[in-house]
């Protein structure tokens, strides 16, 4: 450092990291540290409450509709605005075959989005129908939704259920 130039601070600041680096040795190269891979998630949807889900629509549609979704929502994350907690990809259905004539069928298994536990206790089941493409599922005039005045499902209660359910969506105003 040159005392008759003052230097900014942070080239004060590199000069410190620079010479502590020097001082400890070579600095550690991250692409040749081995790396363990994360374990896979085991998948316990098999293992849990099961809801089967007969979807219908009160009109003929106007169009062909972009997405499908049916999740389970904690009370305390109802009505939903984040991402669920219950119900897998598979509930997220992309250009559903869904109209007044043909019900859409799906299986919603209690448990965590990415399968790694079941769920228990008290949750709201949600359905939505979005018309047009979307980034969030956020419901608009035009779309179609169930059970935000519904009772929450008791799930995880002991023996395994497998639960049937008819809903029929309602139009969004």
């Amino acid at each position: 450092m040159n005392p008759a130039k003052p230097e900014s601070a942070a080239v004060q600041t590199h000069e410190k990291v620079l010479s502590f680096v020097m001082m400890k040795g070579p600095v550690l190269n991250l692409a040749t540290v081995p790396l363990e891979p994360t374990p896979p998630r085991e998948d316990v949807s098999d293992q849990c409450d099961k809801l089967k889900l007969t979807i219908k629509v009160p009109e003929k549609l106007k169009g062909k509709p972009y997405q499908l979704i049916a999740f389970f929502y904690h009370p305390d994350k109802f009505p939903p605005g984040g991402p669920p907690c219950g119900g897998t990809d598979e509930n997220q259905i992309e250009y559903p075959d869904i109209d007044i004539d043909k019900p859409y069928v799906m299986t919603v298994p209690g448990c965590t989005y990415y399968r790694e536990n079941c769920l228990t206790g008290p949750y709201h089941l949600y359905a939505a129908l979005m018309m047009n493409k979307t980034l969030m599922p956020i419901p608009k005039s035009g779309d179609f939704t169930w059970g935000l005045d519904q009772e929450p499902i008791t799930l995880g209660s002991g023996k395994m259920l497998n639960i049937e359910k008819e809903i029929t969506l309602v139009p969004v105003e």
